[in-house]
């Protein structure tokens, strides 16, 4: 486009600027710029505005648009997930939380109102190595970063950093905390009016579902559209499942006595299709699309606490309550029968096809081995792997018998 622009551009001022020009210099007949103006004329008509018809039409199409958002999201993931998740490592990640008891100092936004953009990592290591050489270096805890990258920051409003220290410190010296800090944090933080995929896998993830609901919309009503999006959410899911959390940049600070705030597997998926579901659950085909989109992601999963979430995103759509003979015969179903039948069975071989991932976790040991093994210090963390290996073992022993008389899923 770029490229076009400035060729017309060009051509345009070629060959308007002799006209002008002879105006001055009327003994001048500008014959080489006329036409060098014409060839780049020739060369505009038949050949680039062509191409860049050709450019509009292939990148303007909605998969092409879903496509690349999904690509931008895959590269991103890669970099802020570089490991994949394997035996031996926490099976999850949850956010550090405060104690409401320690001392804190509150590090507020200092600039205007936008979305935080990104943050610099490196620079924010600085931050724990000036706390830890100061006079107050002994009582300091951790540092927290409060906003997820993405979310809407307020000036003045909006604490970025809360310091924890174990016990109060003088105010003159957090006089002068806080004024590196805010040094600091404007060299750190970036707020800016618009998101970006920087660090932001949401923001991404955000764009396809809103797509998605607005295909699915009455006025639009494109169904198609809001399949594609499904399918290009579904890929970004699976490159998170099998990723390890939290992100590099964030154990990396952890050690640093540096908590940064980010989103988990668990917030991911439900971001990822909760709103879709709810705008379509009564389109048996965008139920089904959903459907299938996580179960190809099933076979792929080896950590136990991710395949728990993909089961429960699916168990918690109670199908059963919306797809049943009682509501078609009650006319609260708009849907043929053959629909009916085919949510059912898209739904018993999704429950078949986690099974059988579970029974692969039982043959390979991963879920014995976490029964006798927790590695975090933290609770929450070890209390959500012990439920989800209790889950895993519960749902693979659920017993499903499919009726059908009445074409009916009975549990």
């Amino acid at each position: 486009m770029q490229k076009f622009i400035g060729l017309f551009v060009g051509t345009i001022s070629l060959c308007v600027l002799p006209q002008l020009a002879s105006v001055f210099f009327y003994q001048r007949p500008f014959l080489l710029t006329l036409f060098v103006g014409s060839l780049f004329a020739f060369y505009g008509l038949a050949w680039s505005y062509p191409k860049m018809i050709t450019y509009l039409s292939v990148n303007m199409n909605v998969s092409s648009i879903t496509n690349r958002i999904k690509i931008d999201m895959m590269e991103e993931i890669t970099n802020l997930y570089p490991e994949n998740w394997i035996v031996g490592k926490n099976l999850l990640y949850k956010r550090a939380v405060i104690n409401p008891d320690t001392f804190k100092i509150l590090i507020l936004s200092p600039f205007e109102t936008g979305y935080l953009y990104s943050v610099n990592y490196k620079k924010l290591e600085k931050l724990s190595e000036f706390i830890l050489n100061s006079d107050v270096g002994s009582l300091f805890e951790n540092a927290y970063q409060k906003p997820v990258v993405g979310e809407f920051i307020m000036k003045d409003t909006t604490t970025l950093l809360a310091l924890v220290f174990s016990e109060e410190i003088k105010p003159s010296q957090i006089n002068i905390l806080k004024q590196e800090m805010s040094i600091l944090v404007k060299d750190t933080f970036k707020v800016a009016q618009f998101r970006s995929h920087t660090q932001d896998i949401n923001f991404g993830v955000r764009k396809l579902v809103d797509i998605a609901i607005k295909a699915i919309s009455p006025a639009v009503n494109d169904p198609t559209t809001c399949l594609n999006c499904i399918d290009q959410i579904g890929e970004i899911a699976k490159e998170l499942a099998i990723k390890e959390f939290p992100s590099a940049d964030s154990r990396t600070l952890g050690s640093k006595k540096i908590q940064i705030n980010e989103f988990n597997f668990e917030e991911f998926i439900d971001f990822c299709y909760d709103q879709i579901f709810q705008w379509g659950k009564e389109d048996p085909t965008v139920v089904k699309r959903i459907i299938r989109s996580i179960r190809i992601i099933l076979p792929l999963v080896n950590n136990p606490f991710n395949l728990k979430i993909l089961i429960q995103q699916v168990e918690e759509m109670d199908l059963l309550e919306i797809y049943n003979l009682s509501n078609y015969k009650n006319g609260n179903l708009k849907i043929s029968k053959e629909k009916l039948t085919t949510i059912e069975l898209e739904l018993a071989n999704f429950r078949q096809k986690a099974k059988l991932q579970i029974k692969v976790l039982e043959q390979k040991g991963v879920l014995e081995h976490y029964e006798m093994h927790h590695y975090s210090d933290n609770l929450a963390i070890t209390n959500a792997e012990i439920e989800a290996i209790k889950y895993l073992k519960v749902y693979k022993i659920f017993d499903e018998s499919i009726c059908v008389n009445g074409n009916e899923l009975i549990s």
